[in-house]
Parts: C-alpha cells; sequence; structure tokens
C-alpha cells in the first residue's frame, strides 16, 4: 500500500512539473513561433474598389515569433487590375476599414509610422510575390494575436481605399 501511495505522488509531481513546462509561455501567451494565414478577397475590400479585377488570386503565409517580435511573411497576387502601388498592414477587424499600420513596399500615406519594408516602389505588374520580415511592437503583436491586422493591396486602378484585401488570421481556423 505504502508503494502505491508513493507511486501516485510521483505520478501527480511528474504531471505537475510538465504542466509547468508546458505552461512557460512569453509575455504574449506564446512558447512557439505561430503560423498565420491570408486569403485575399475582393469581398474584404472595405469600402468596395471602383473597378474589381475579374481573376485576381492571393495567398499571404506569417510566421510569427515571439521572442525576436517578428513577423516574417511571403505575399503571392495575380490577376489584379494594374501595377501596384503600394502594399501595406492596416490595423482593423474584419469587414472594418482600418489605419495603415506598416507600408510593405510603395508609397505610403501621411500617418504610417516608420519606413517602408522595401526601400522603393513595389514591383510593376498584375502578379506579386513579396518576401520580407516586420520587427512588431506590443501594440502590432496584440492586435496580430486578435485577428485585427490585413494586408492591403493598393494598386494604379484602386489607389485609394485598395483593390483587394487579406485578414490575417490563425493557421487552421
Amino acid at each position: 500500500m505504502k508503494l502505491f501511495r508513493w507511486t501516485g505522488i510521483f505520478v501527480v509531481i511528474a504531471l505537475l512539473m510538465i504542466a509547468g513546462l508546458n505552461s512557460t509561455l512569453n509575455a504574449y501567451g506564446q512558447s512557439t513561433p505561430q503560423v498565420f494565414r491570408a486569403t485575399f478577397e475582393i469581398s474584404q475590400a472595405v469600402p468596395a474598389p471602383a473597378t474589381a479585377p475579374d481573376n485576381v488570386i492571393g495567398e499571404g503565409v506569417f510566421f510569427f515569433n515571439p521572442d525576436e517580435k517578428t513577423l516574417t511573411f511571403q505575399v503571392s497576387l495575380t490577376g489584379l487590375t494594374s501595377s501596384i502601388r503600394a502594399l501595406q498592414f492596416h490595423n482593423a477587424a474584419a469587414g472594418e476599414a482600418g489605419d495603415p499600420l506598416q507600408t510593405i513596399c510603395g508609397e505610403g500615406p501621411a500617418g504610417v509610422i516608420g519606413t517602408p519594408l522595401v526601400d522603393g516602389p513595389c514591383r510593376p505588374g498584375t502578379s506579386h510575390v513579396m518576401q520580407q520580415k516586420w520587427d512588431l511592437t506590443d501594440h502590432h503583436i496584440q492586435e496580430l494575436l486578435a485577428g485585427r491586422l490585413y494586408v492591403n493591396v493598393h494598386t494604379e486602378t484602386n489607389f485609394a481605399p485598395g483593390e483587394i484585401r487579406a485578414q490575417i488570421v490563425v493557421a487552421g481556423s
């Protein structure tokens, strides 16, 4: 009977240790890099673009590293109405228009803090693939984890308010 009690105590201690290891998280509640995705859709643009493209396809994959406070991403777009004039991160929930936070490439509107992640204009053409890393602030991280960041594509044809948008969400959701 004593052996059973000691074995039970060791099992409980082991389980508590494992639970403690699994709950060792950083300040953002993340213990490992997290994967996000974004699908570009005309229906997400708020307000809707003046000239909607017919066959636009776009996807984004985003890797959030909580220890480095970075968001490494790749965005692929094809079928736009014209060349990209600006590609930007904006801050708002799905279905709402939000302020720009960071220009990825191209010209940023007044009020965007910092310099574009890519120096110079976006590559010309109606298709685009972009890989980049963004150093996040604590505010950006909170908004990312809450699902309130999106990528907005501003083209020559649809500069304001943009042609197509993709809300950044946790992969698999």
